[in-house]
């Protein structure tokens, strides 16, 4: 799943007893910044959980107001599996006490905030409220306080132990958990940026074999202590689907767009050979609706000369949208409709063949799942310029002459500081655009009445500028009191 730094996704409430294990695939595109992985509960000492990346891009496995923290820093844009343990050593014991308790956050009789507790368990019972009767699997916590506890956190990276330590103090977090966010007593900090598969949470502390094995292989979903696992692979949903044997428990997109949300990336995995397959579990297939170019067609207005660009194409797509019908006042020397390369230039409002059109349908495209889509239809009425913005060339200055009201007419240059002559630098083999048959795209007569030669007016620059003149027979210019 593809997060982009705004939304998360929330899979519930998930209490944890003694044992407990975190696993997931991972590939930021966002570094020196916290980019959080799983957050839960709130920012006071063991009652907030943060797993993710620090801004010193480390990977930190953080019980609040105690972090463990790995050497290696992990920037590299390419995917990793991680896993955290965290895993309860009673083996030193001393003066145990066991109680039950209603796991109520604000139950003081849990003694949630005593370092010298933690909860062995829970059992499951059913919750009134308001006369309404709500099963819940964390009903009564069974609790368990002494000396000379030890809580030990091993951090995974790729099936390989990178960083491990031992606490005195337990984790005492309540609350929905989020992956891409911290948890919901936080500030929204550290949005994850990236992608994040194959979430997996256990109710009992993993081994390193345990983790090793089975990091590349799709789970059944009815493993021992398996309580929460996330394929991610629900394409186009505003939901998550459980995969463990409590189906009935789903994770929310919260301010994330379905549409752009979710990626089919086996980047991560290794080169399967078809016998590999149906070892790895099922197989996603993405069905797409088939639309005619007329659905949900836009109008707009294209000025002739001015390349056509859309909103509704995605910097992401590596080529240009498709122009949908060929005969049409677009210009071809430009522009390839085989391989959508090209700027797309109008050069006229009309076409004369019988089985043209003079609008212009253009169908811009967006990426996702790494595929460039055919998206947004857009049909563009072709207009010429304003007569105020047309370049005259009917002088003997041509393109360097004065405009109708007997100003300069300007042009941009290289730094896009205006110029009353085309700047060698920006504007190089210029061509009078030439396509005199109607029954090819892009028709435009009268093109061969203009001639691209040197600057008259600029003559002594180097380089010289190229200039624009009209070639007319019906047209006088005198030089040297001569007419010609």
């Amino acid at each position: 799943m593809n997060f982009d730094g705004e939304g998360y996704v929330d899979i519930g409430n998930i209490e944890f007893g003694k044992d407990f294990t975190i696993e997931f695939w991972a590939n930021r595109s966002n570094y020196n910044n916290y980019n959080i992985v799983i957050g839960q509960g709130i920012p006071e000492n063991n009652q907030g959980l943060v797993i993710g990346f620090s801004h010193n891009d480390n990977f930190i496995f953080e019980t609040y107001g105690n972090a463990l923290s790995t050497n290696d820093t992990y920037t590299s844009g390419t995917w990793h599996h991680f896993a955290c343990v965290y895993e309860t050593d009673i083996s030193s014991i001393t003066e145990k006490e066991e109680f039950s308790c209603q796991n109520d956050p604000n139950n003081d009789a849990c003694k949630w905030k005593d370092d010298a507790c933690y909860t062995q368990d829970f059992k499951s019972d059913y919750d009134d409220l308001n006369d309404n009767s709500s099963w819940n699997e964390f009903h009564t916590t069974n609790r368990v306080c002494g000396q000379n506890i030890q809580y030990k956190r091993s951090i995974y990276c790729d099936g390989v132990l990178v960083a491990q330590d031992v606490i005195s103090s337990a984790y005492q977090g309540h609350g929905n958990m989020r992956v891409g966010l911290t948890g919901s007593g936080w500030d929204n900090i550290g949005h994850f940026q990236g992608h994040i598969d194959e979430l997996r949470i256990w109710n009992a502390a993993r081994i390193a074999n345990e983790i090793a094995d089975n990091k590349d292989n799709r789970l059944e979903g009815n493993e021992e202590n398996l309580i929460r696992y996330f394929r991610f692979d629900r394409i186009g949903s505003s939901f998550v689907d459980n995969q463990s044997t409590n189906r009935s428990i789903i994770g929310m997109l919260m301010n994330m767009d379905p549409s752009n949300s979710w990626r089919v990336n086996t980047t991560k995995q290794k080169e399967l050979t078809p016998y590999d397959i149906p070892s790895k579990g099922m197989t996603v297939v993405r069905v797409v609706e088939t639309r005619s170019e007329t659905d949900n067609k836009i109008e707009d207005i294209a000025i002739v000369g001015q390349e056509i660009n859309s909103k509704f194409h995605d910097d992401n797509v590596t080529h240009n949208g498709y122009v949908f019908f060929q005969q049409v006042p677009f210009n071809a020397d430009i522009y390839n409709p085989e391989t959508l390369q090209g700027s797309i230039y109008p050069v006229n409002s009309f076409h004369p063949a019988s089985d043209s059109r003079d609008k212009i349908l253009v169908i811009w495209y967006k990426m996702q799942d790494n595929i460039f889509w055919p998206y947004q239809p857009v049909d563009y009425t072709c207009q010429w310029h304003d007569t105020e913005n047309r370049i005259v060339i009917a002088s003997r200055l041509g393109s360097d002459g004065k405009d109708k009201n007997g100003h300069d007419q300007l042009y941009p240059d290289v730094s896009d500081n205006d110029k009353n002559y085309f700047d060698p630098a920006r504007f190089k083999d210029i061509k009078v655009y030439n396509q005199p048959d109607p029954n090819k795209p892009g028709y435009n007569p009268n093109e061969e009445h203009a001639l691209v030669s040197n600057s008259m007016r600029n003559s002594s620059m180097a380089p010289r500028p190229q200039a624009v003149y009209a070639l007319r027979n019906d047209m006088i210019m005198r030089i040297m009191e001569s007419i010609h």
